[in-house]
This record gives C-alpha cells, structure tokens and sequence, in this order.
C-alpha cells in the first residue's frame, strides 16, 4: 500500500512532541525502502524549507493549508452539517486522492478530521482525566480538546498509543473497540543513543552549572508539570544543609513567573537554576552530569525524558503514577507527586550514596536500546499492512 506520512506542523519549541515527531519522521524517510509499504511524505509548504532538505531518497509532495481549508476544518468540527461540509474537499485530502494514496498516518495527534482512510496517534486525554489544569481547559481548550478527539478518533482505522493506560483512557472515553487501539510504546529519542558526541556545550550553560552537583528537570512551565511542590520538596533537602543545585529547562507556557516567585519566596534562587529552552548538546551534557533526573509531573501516561535519562545512564526520579510503572518498570524510583515530604525524601535518600543504583541505571541503559524509532517503525509497518484486506475494498 501507499502511505502517505503527513506534516503540518513542526516547532522545536514544543519539546517532547517535536523530539517524537521528528524521530520517527525522520526515520521512515531514511528507511523506508527497506519497509514493506510504499511511503512519501506529505509537507505542508511552510514546512517545506524547514525539512526537505534533510530528507534524501523519499518521495515529497507539498500541500497549501489555505483560510478556505482552515474555515472547513472549523465548520466539520463546530456544526452539525455533515453531508455538505463534507463533500468540499481540502487541498489535503485532494492530493491524497490525486497521488493515490491508501492510508494517511499522522505521527503527531490530530483535532481535524480528513475525509480519508488514516491512522492517527494519541499522546495523552489530559483534559479528560485532569480537566482542571488551566492548559487543558481554558480558553476554550476543553472544548476544542474533546470535539477534535472525538471526531477524529471515532472515524480512525486505527489509533496509536503507547501504553495499556493509554489504550483503557481511549476506550473508556470515545467507546473505541479495542481491535482498532494499537499499543505502540514511545521509543528512545535518537539523540540519547547517538554515542560519542563531539559537540560541547554552550558557555552560558557551563557558566551556570561549572562544578556544581545538580539534579535536573526538564518540562516546560506548565501547572502539570508540578514545579511548584519540587520546589518546595527541594527546600526541604537544602534545610539538611545538602550540597546540591537543581536545574530547570523548558520554555515558559504561562507559569515561569509563578514558578519564579515562589523560588524568591523559599529564598532558593542561589540554589535554582533557570535555563529556559537548551539545545539538544546542552540537553545531553545535562542528562551526562545530573546525579539524577527528577520528574515530578501529575501527567502520563508516558514522557520522553525519563527514556532520554535511561538512555544516558542518569537515574531517573519519577512520579509513581500507573503510566509510569508501565512505562519505566523496573527502571526508575518512584515517589508520590502530591506529597511533598516523600519527594524530599527520594531525594535525599539518592544523595547519600548515588552509586547505589548503578544496576538500577544499568537495567534502564540497557532496556532504553532495546526500543528505538527503528523498531517502532517496523512494527507500526506491520500494523499497517494488515490493514490491506480492509482498505483495498474500495478506491478513491
């Protein structure tokens, strides 16, 4: 079958997402001839500059996202007129048709509906499981949240996730049968298995953290990320007088200056460091020198950084949530994200002697290679191709 792989979007600020995103974009190109489906890549033309020339040897097609499209893509989410706004066609799915495409796969998730056969990916239903978080529920995102996710995931072939979490949420959720959730977990990012890197870090980097020991934390600054009760859990290990930094990356998404406050309010700011947005050197000189990686987020079910610390032999200090167990059993130390006294404690607990989990790092090391894009990508090819039966009933 013809797969079409379709990007519109892609930002290196968004963190985890654009790393995801990337790695298996990038991936399939660069294998693709060795899959079993035929795949191109579909670039909306603001991306085109950004991407094309890094991709060799795979087939490009570029589409226009115009304001007719982006009003009908409005119209299908927000009316009930089914029927008329569905038989205008958007310049997307007019190419897909035109290029005689089987399937469409979103790598990234979706809120606009394609009126085509597609596969889509779910990273999270935060705004179902904690709808009180303002980046969630705010501002409309609620709604636009759940009217793109239902519309969208009802009408898939087939939904990617990437736990068994995930996959109940989804079906409890959108009453989606189970044969059409395929569990796919989120692979190693690329970069943390890329082995002797010869880039150094950035002087303003070395500046802030040059001879310090320091546990690190990268999460953009939203409310569900919990920087607030790390904060306070980090106090309490300074108070015991220990000997220790801790780290902050990731752009501001309306939190940092609350964030900042209350690190002015505990008169922590000699011992928090703010780095905003590092570039991925920095960020694996960081994961290479942190005692550990400390990762205090409310949300799953499944995150990158953890898998990235795996991968570069950092201990990883994690929130003992259900999507965590899955995802890193056996492979981190969990604490409880609501209390603040069992964080200062793990901490403290590592700082006495880190050496202590060295087989716990080695265990995570090891399991971290065993599950890259390469391997995601071959399997997800395989869920795809069973899906030929299906698809080749009909043409369009």
């Amino acid at each position: 079958m013809k797969i079409a792989v379709v990007l519109e979007s892609s930002d290196p600020l968004s963190g985890g997402g654009f790393t995801f995103q990337e790695d298996l974009f990038m991936q399939i190109a660069e294998n693709h001839l060795h899959l079993k489906n035929e795949y191109c890549i579909f670039l909306s033309k603001k991306q085109m500059p950004k991407v094309s020339n890094n991709i060799k040897k795979i087939e490009i097609i570029p589409f226009k996202i115009t304001l007719r499209d982006k009003i009908l893509r409005l119209l299908r989410r927000n009316f009930k007129w089914p029927r008329l706004l569905f038989k205008i066609k958007t310049n997307l799915e007019k190419k897909l048709r035109r290029n005689q495409i089987d399937i469409c796969l979103f790598i990234t998730p979706q809120m606009n509906v394609v009126e085509y056969p597609y596969v889509t990916i779910v990273w999270d239903l935060e705004h179902r499981i904690s709808p009180f978080f303002p980046e969630v529920s705010s501002g409309g995102e609620w709604d636009a949240r759940e009217k793109g996710n239902r519309n969208v995931l009802q009408r898939a072939m087939a939904i990617i996730i990437g736990s068994d979490v995930g996959k109940n949420e989804i079906e409890k959720s959108y009453g989606i049968f189970e044969n059409r959730i395929w569990k796919l977990p989120h692979p190693t990012p690329r970069f943390a298995i890329i082995p002797n890197r010869a880039e150094n870090p950035s002087e303003k980097l070395l500046i802030k953290i040059k001879d310090k020991k320091f546990l690190f934390y990268p999460a953009q600054f939203w409310a569900h990320k919990n920087h607030f009760n790390l904060i306070l859990a980090f106090k309490k290990v300074v108070e015991l007088k220990k000997d220790v930094y801790l780290v902050l990356t990731g752009g501001d998404k309306g939190n940092l200056h609350y964030i900042k406050s209350i690190v002015l309010k505990e008169k922590l700011e000699d011992r928090v460091i703010f780095s905003g947005f590092v570039s991925r050197v920095d960020l694996y000189y960081l994961y290479k020198n942190a005692i550990a990686l400390i990762y205090p987020s409310f949300c799953g079910p499944e995150n990158l950084p953890p898998l990235e610390a795996m991968a570069l032999n950092c201990l990883v200090l994690a929130s003992d949530i259900s999507g965590a167990r899955e995802q890193l059993n056996g492979c981190f130390i969990g604490f409880n994200p609501y209390s603040i006294d069992d964080m200062a404690n793990t901490i403290s607990r590592i700082l006495i002697n880190v050496n202590t989990y060295n087989e716990i790092k080695e265990i995570a090391r090891k399991r971290s290679e065993s599950w890259t894009s390469k391997e995601f990508v071959e399997n997800l090819d395989k869920r795809i191709s069973l899906l030929e039966p299906l698809r080749k009933t009909w043409f369009f």
